[in-house]
């Protein structure tokens, strides 16, 4: 059977399709009718007659087409205004994003940015059913998964042929540091948006010249929206989606919520992943160029990581793809979250101010048995498969990620001042231990893993730089 995209298939579909339209046009009878046959009368239509009353006034202007809104689940949604805009992307329209806030952290358009900025709007994580970031890096030029040591636990990218870990400085929510030690979930992005390049210096990352990754999220809008989706897949894939907003008491103030559960299965023997995630968003208008929003989310994740099966005997093939090389008591479990308060405040039309707090952690732990390599001692192993031993180690760990933030931006038109950015960074690595796994005879004389525990180290006071 051949593939449907094969040349042979495309040769007889394009076979088809010219009969198809060339049969209309072989039963279309002669323009000039013969002179034994009467002429048909032309046809007419009745005629129709509109009436009402004109309403617009021609004094009015149009609506600008370039107002700046605020992100909208889908095209088809009512704008709505938002009078930070500078510090807020426009509404996305299908696939195409008019402006970004990633390159300068204000809202300019790819025309007047001098860098790399492409942008995976809602329509398309939508259109395309996209489970994580890797199911959307096929959209972007010079960006992919990394083949690194993940193991499908983070998110772990490659731009421009640079790593770009899923917890180091490169990856940012809404221009914040997140450092995650899981894959992010979707539930409650809006869009986007990867810097390509040396720019990504602009937030001070980790120094690699790859880029930088930010996650935007979805904001409340002031019309009620209520949308359900589920999914159903192979390998027992089973997922649910709430995404909630509207006016929670009155107009001034609004809420989005997001919520996802997810159970899953896998091709692979043992592998599994389930998740619970809910992200909260309340808007207040204090004033009627003053809001303040207070965010936050939740992430918990419990899988066994899949390493994937080795080259034997220079052949795939060789070994089922469902063999799993790990143990079936693998595990690895985190949890991810999220506070925010922002206070927005637009003094005139060009005059901007926005400052608040941002707390973000990520906990980790598992305990798996990772694939090393095939063959052992000098000869076969790596590569070539020449040996039929299959090296194994068992890996420990405890680990957790903190960022705290305290933001002042004041924002004019054509300039961009005063801005005080206080952090902290703690790293906690409680236990970790790298054994050999024993064979079966001499499983009785196998060491118990030999763990590294490090204190945990205090945020120092924070700077202002």
């Amino acid at each position: 059977m051949r593939p449907p995209h094969s040349p042979l298939s495309r040769a007889g579909l394009a076979l088809v399709a010219l009969a198809t339209l060339a049969l209309p046009l072989s039963a279309q009878p002669p323009l000039t009718p013969p002179a034994s046959q009467p002429t048909a009368p032309p046809a007419t239509l009745p005629e129709v007659i509109v009436e009402g009353e004109n309403t617009a006034s021609s004094d009015s202007p149009a609506p600008p087409i370039d107002a700046p809104f605020i992100n909208q689940p889908y095209a088809d949604a009512p704008a709505v205004y938002d009078p930070n805009a500078l510090f807020s992307p426009a509404a996305s329209v299908g696939y195409a994003a008019p402006d970004s806030v990633t390159g300068t952290k204000l809202a300019i358009s790819p025309l007047d940015f001098p860098g790399s900025v492409q942008t995976i709007t809602e329509s398309l994580i939508h259109d395309q059913a996209a489970r994580n970031i890797y199911d959307l890096t096929r959209n972007v030029s010079s960006v992919g998964p990394s083949i690194g040591g993940s193991a499908n636990r983070t998110d772990d990218l490659l731009i421009r042929g640079f790593r770009v870990q899923g917890n180091s400085d490169d990856f940012r929510k809404n221009g914040f540091r997140d450092s995650s030690r899981t894959q992010r979930d979707l539930a409650n992005i809006d869009r986007i948006e990867i810097l390509k390049g040396p720019a990504a210096a602009l937030y001070g990352s980790s120094g690699e010249p790859a880029g930088l990754v930010n996650f935007i999220t979805k904001q409340p809008l002031d019309y009620r929206q209520d949308v359900v989706s589920a999914r159903i897949g192979y390998w027992d894939d089973y997922r649910l989606t709430l995404d909630s907003t509207g006016p929670l008491t009155n107009e001034d103030v609004t809420y989005r919520l997001n919520v996802a559960a997810q159970d899953s299965g896998s091709f692979r023997d043992f592998v599994f992943n389930e998740r619970y995630f809910v992200a909260p968003v309340v808007r207040l208008r204090l004033a009627e160029d003053t809001y303040l929003t207070f965010e936050g989310e939740y992430l918990r994740d419990r899988r066994v990581p899949d390493r994937g099966i080795v080259l034997f005997q220079g052949s795939f093939d060789a070994i089922p793809i469902d063999r799993f090389f790990g143990e079936p008591t693998d595990q690895a479990n985190f949890q991810d979250g999220q506070v925010s308060a922002i206070l927005n405040h637009a003094f005139t039309d060009d005059l901007l101010l926005r400052t608040g707090y941002v707390s973000n952690w990520s906990d980790e732990y598992r305990d798996q048995v990772d694939t090393r390599r095939l063959g052992g001692g000098g000869g076969g192993g790596g590569g070539g498969g020449g040996g039929a031993t299959l090296q194994r180690r068992r890996f420990i760990q405890d680990a957790k990620d903190q960022n705290h933030y305290w933001i002042g931006d004041l924002v004019a038109t054509t300039w961009l001042a005063d801005a005080d950015t206080k952090s902290c960074w703690a790293r906690r690595s409680a236990s970790s231990a790298m054994i050999p796994i024993c064979s079966s005879d001499d499983e009785h004389q196998c060491p118990e893993p030999v763990r590294r525990t490090q204190p945990t180290h205090q945020c120092p006071p924070a700077k202002v730089r």
